[in-house]
């Protein structure tokens, strides 16, 4: 799970998945019960793989910024209980990540260095060295939380530790009420897929909503879910839902109207594994187009991020 980073902007834009309802049925034939399965002392790989680029048009110069991140998660199954649920332990066990920008350019990979150090180099760039130390704090931290067989994430457990580093970030940042506690915990609840309670056939569709933080105002997220059905991948076959998303900014009344988002779109898929009850692949794409106004300057800003979420392989699978 991606914790809240230094960009605002960015994390509340790309924030994934929402809990969902059925709203579009299909005749009871060949229809598909979809859920998340769990085994107690099992631990599953994920790695997220990010790839950013920003165009910012301001005064006639275009600026551009890149980033490539390639992230590592463990999931470890502590317990299951007799309704499905089990409590699970994430924890980020390795960053690599390549920025590309103006004024800096850096690569990092945790790996290649302790991974918890107050070290600071003295010689980086302050935004580099905020980024990189920004992965070492959350390198190692295990965050224990609630899944049910839907997907639905509740009782997420924050390590005080991680709390006091994630606060002082906020306050750095001028972001205290958007990195709240609260607000942390519910992000990490729209990291997954959540599935329809009832079952579904080709075409049938659900949907979901949800709201996040936004400078003068918050953003409003229509997600719409379709399963398509079953699908081949290498030699494999796998429960393909596919995801469409409105995304609609809504001022606050005492807005500056600096900030304003002129569109926003994100798409992508999903490769559920039904029979052993496990997100498999997912791949987004997020375009959001802004305007914004600061001192008197007016820039006009594209975002685009994709995001690809891929199961590691167990050995003997």
């Amino acid at each position: 799970m991606t914790p809240p980073g230094i960009n605002r902007v960015r994390i509340g834009l790309s924030t994934l998945f929402v809990a969902s309802f059925l709203v579009a049925g299909t005749p009871a034939s060949a229809q598909t019960t979809l859920r998340w399965k769990f085994q107690e002392g099992e631990t599953l790989h994920y790695i997220v793989e990010e790839k950013n680029n920003t165009k910012t048009l301001t005064n006639g110069n275009e600026i551009k910024y890149t980033s490539d991140q390639v992230m590592e998660y463990s999931w470890k199954v502590k317990k299951v209980f007799a309704d499905g649920s089990a409590r699970v332990a994430q924890k980020r066990e390795r960053v690599r990540m390549k920025v590309v920008a103006p004024f800096t350019n850096f690569e990092y990979d945790s790996a290649k260095e302790p991974a918890k150090t107050d070290k600071k180099d003295e010689q980086a760039n302050p935004q580099e060295e905020a980024a990189k130390q920004s992965f070492r704090e959350m390198i190692g931290v295990e965050i224990d939380l609630t899944m049910n067989p839907l997907g639905e994430v509740t009782d997420v457990d924050l390590p005080e530790s991680l709390l006091k580093k994630l606060r002082e970030t906020a306050r750095q940042s001028g972001a205290e009420e958007e990195f709240s506690e609260d607000k942390i915990k519910e992000s990490f609840k729209h990291n997954v897929i959540v599935l329809p309670k009832n079952p579904v056939a080709e075409g049938a569709a659900w949907t979901g909503a949800e709201e996040l933080p936004a400078p003068d105002g918050k953003l409003k997220h229509e997600r719409t879910y379709t399963f398509k059905g079953t699908t081949k991948k290498n030699g494999k076959t796998f429960d393909l839902i596919e995801l469409a998303t409105k995304i609609t900014f809504v001022p606050d009344a005492n807005a500056s109207g600096k900030f304003k988002v002129r569109s926003a779109k994100l798409s992508g898929n999903f490769h559920f594994d039904n029979e052993k009850g496990r997100l498999v692949e997912s791949e987004q794409t997020n375009i959001v187009e802004l305007e914004v106004e600061e001192n008197n300057n007016k820039a006009e800003q594209t975002i685009q991020t994709t995001t690809l979420f891929s199961l590691k392989p167990v050995a003997g699978e």
